[in-house]
């Protein structure tokens, strides 16, 4: 696995900073803890400070951003689309073992650099490949019917009076 420059973790800090300041503040949903992303605010507000300038993703958006918080952002559609997806993957765990495929975004023409894998759900028309060979069934066996006690006088109450 390859080293992160400066400008790619910037930008992987960014989408992860957006995408879970709108699962927070618009879906009041959250999928990592205050503590990481705090953690991860801190190190952009540093690493931005560090490296000024144009990283090619949301700059505008996190133009003298101070790290606080997230609530004042305008989020874009593909991020507002990657965070319904990532509610639905915490809520319906069982699309996790799905194999979806890749959904690559792009800026003004260019692919992004993703900071996190961006995934559709498989498709629902895709059906398993049926069996070719004919399987034989075994003839459905009766079984006798339980016996049933029959039915009893309910025992008597006793007065509370």
């Amino acid at each position: 696995m390859s080293v992160e420059t400066p400008g790619e973790r910037i930008r992987r800090l960014r989408q992860n900073v957006m995408i879970h300041s709108y699962l927070y503040y618009v879906l009041n949903d959250t999928i990592v803890t205050d503590h990481q992303w705090q953690a991860w605010a801190t190190e952009l507000v540093d690493l931005q400070a560090r490296w000024p300038g144009s990283h090619g993703l949301l700059d505008d958006e996190f133009a003298g951003w101070d790290g606080i918080s997230g609530f004042d952002f305008k989020y874009p559609k593909w991020m507002v689309d990657h965070a319904h997806y990532l509610q639905r993957l915490q809520h319906n765990p069982g699309m996790r073992g799905a194999k979806p495929a890749p959904v690559v975004y792009t800026l003004q023409g260019k692919p992004l650099a993703p900071a996190w894998t961006v995934t559709a759900p498989p498709a629902a028309a895709e059906a398993p490949p049926s069996d070719p060979a004919p399987t034989k069934r075994r003839a459905p066996t009766r079984r006798a019917a339980p016996a049933v006690a029959a039915p009893q006088d309910p025992p008597e109450q006793a007065s509370l009076f």
